[in-house]
């Protein structure tokens, strides 16, 4: 980038005795300690003065509003040299997300008084370098807080804290502290900390720190998250901030985490047992329900859950009496990764089948759960599918899955029948949704059993615990719903419990509705 672009020198109206010069420019600091002190000892080398300073490390990690007073114009001309000798003005690539600033009593904010000449800047920022702090956020600005400068900076540790603000006094600085890491409660009003940076303050406060390590460890090793994680951030822009979507989401990926091995407790929920058929459900830990449909020998899976607990799931079915390697199949309601996250595993470790609607077989290979409708947040939505996918370890099949045919065979109510299977005596019906959810989307209906796998529609509500509310709303904050189409989903789900009350008249017996979260219910 020329620094023409990015610097603008102006001669100012002054007295009669001397001529004053401004230069406005806009640069990229390297974002490490001590980088402040070099700038301000360039600017005082060349007789400037520094009367605006603007540095949100939150913002952009590198970019740094500057506006300086000279008397002379061929230093401060010599100034744009220098800075672009420095590469000051160059784009650099961010390739990556800093981790560091991750205790809360390592930061340190204050209004610091700075008098209005040369030096004084450098002088001050050659004692935060001395003390290896880390400018986060600074505004420095003579027009609207005269003679005075707002600071936040990370330092290497607490004890670096309490060193500067003992140098400050003993180098006769007035200041007022304004947050030095003791009150909790303040960190959402510190500037200049990136979001991943407040999530891990406040993960360590959640999680043990074993839990609390791991999480970091996934973000900091994995070069595909940090890339993601850039893209979601600049897509999003401002409205990040708003919806504390960084969090949401990490926080269901530490959740998800917190609950594998010995704290991985699904609640088993009984529909039919007879002679002749058993039908089983697990309310997962976070994510989808798992449904289990032995009979004639054949054992099936209806979904599937997170990738992340499939070791946890395997032993749980060997606990409870079922040969993992005998589940020939898995029906899959849509590819979302909290019902379709163990299916590629179960094929590759046992040979399991796994039937899906072909439109998810394009969601698994695009990793973006919005494809094939374009909205104004289409590309968050791919963003988010990829962090999801990423830290719930969803693993989609490998081979060619086995496509429910999409030619309708009849309607049912407003939806079109367009496949079936048989389980032994029981036939499923594959009922085709409008996409309100997500392409792909199949629900199964066993008129035999009087069963509906109906995933993530006709949830009881009252029946979902605060963490799985928490966990089914988190990607709400994605400035958009889960929905593809709110419209087109609250529509199926009045079609839906209209079909289901006509069916329900035409039967002796109950109707089980087994939804995607929550526990299963009878109408």
């Amino acid at each position: 980038m020329s620094p023409n672009g990015t610097a603008r020198l102006y001669k100012l109206l002054s007295g009669l005795d001397e001529d004053l010069f401004l230069l406005k420019c806009r640069i990229l600091l390297p974002d490490q300690p001590g980088e402040l002190a070099a700038l301000s000892t360039m600017v005082g080398q060349r007789k400037g003065n520094i009367v605006r300073f603007y540095y949100n490390r939150s913002e952009h990690p590198e970019m740094v509003l500057l506006e300086i007073v000279g008397e002379n114009e061929a230093e401060l001309r010599s100034l744009i040299d220098l800075f672009t000798e420095n590469d000051y003005f160059a784009e650099k690539l961010i390739s990556g997300i800093d981790q560091d600033i991750t205790d809360p009593e390592s930061i340190l904010k204050v209004k610091v008084r700075l008098e209005n000449k040369p030096g004084t800047l450098g002088a001050y920022s050659t004692l935060l370098s001395e003390h290896s702090a880390n400018v986060i956020y600074m505004l420095y600005d003579e027009d609207k807080y005269p003679h005075s400068a707002e600071i936040v900076l990370a330092a290497p540790n607490p004890m670096k804290v309490r060193s500067i603000l003992k140098d400050m006094n003993e180098r006769d600085y007035y200041y007022k502290v304004l947050y030095d890491g003791k009150d909790a409660s303040q960190m959402h009003e510190i500037i200049g900390l990136k979001l991943n940076e407040r999530f891990f303050m406040r993960l360590n406060h959640l999680l043990e720190p074993s839990d609390a390590e791991e999480i970091k460890t996934i973000i900091r090793s994995t070069e595909e998250v940090s890339r993601t994680l850039i893209s979601f951030s600049q897509e999003a822009g401002s409205d990040l901030e708003k919806g504390d979507i960084y969090a949401q989401i990490l926080a269901l990926a530490s959740t998800s985490i917190a609950r594998t091995g010995h704290r991985f407790k699904p609640l088993k929920m009984k529909v039919i047992e007879s002679e002749d058929l058993t039908f089983i459900g697990w309310k997962m830990p976070t994510g989808g329900n798992i449904y289990l449909m032995q009979t004639n020998g054949k054992t099936v899976l209806f979904d599937c859950g997170y990738g992340i607990y499939f070791n946890d799931f395997v032993s749980l079915l060997k606990s409870e009496g079922f040969a993992p390697e005998h589940i020939s199949d898995i029906y899959l309601t849509h590819a979302d990764a909290d019902h379709a996250g163990q299916s590629g595993l179960f094929e590759r470790e046992f040979g399991t089948r796994i039937h899906a609607h072909p439109d998810s077989l394009h969601v698994f290979n695009s990793g973006d759960r919005s494809w094939g409708i374009q909205t104004r947040h289409s590309s968050l939505n791919l963003h988010f599918t990829r962090l999801i996918n990423q830290f719930t370890e969803i693993t989609p099949p490998e081979k060619e899955i086995a496509a429910f045919s999409t030619n309708p065979i009849r309607e049912i109510g407003h939806f079109k029948v367009i496949d079936s299977f048989e389980l032994g005596k029981y036939t499923f019906d594959v009922i085709e949704s409008l996409s309100g959810h997500i392409r792909g989307y199949v629900f199964f209906f066993c008129s035999d059993a009087g069963i509906l796998i109906s995933g993530d529609y006709l949830l009881d509500v009252s029946s979902l615990s605060d963490d799985e509310i928490a966990n089914l709303n988190r990607p709400r904050f994605l400035m958009t719903s889960t929905n593809l189409d709110s419209t087109v989903f609250k529509k199926e789900m009045q079609y839906l419990k209209e079909w289901l009350m006509e069916e329900r008249k035409n039967r002796r017996t109950n109707l089980t509705i087994c939804p995607g979260h929550g526990k299963v219910y009878h109408i």
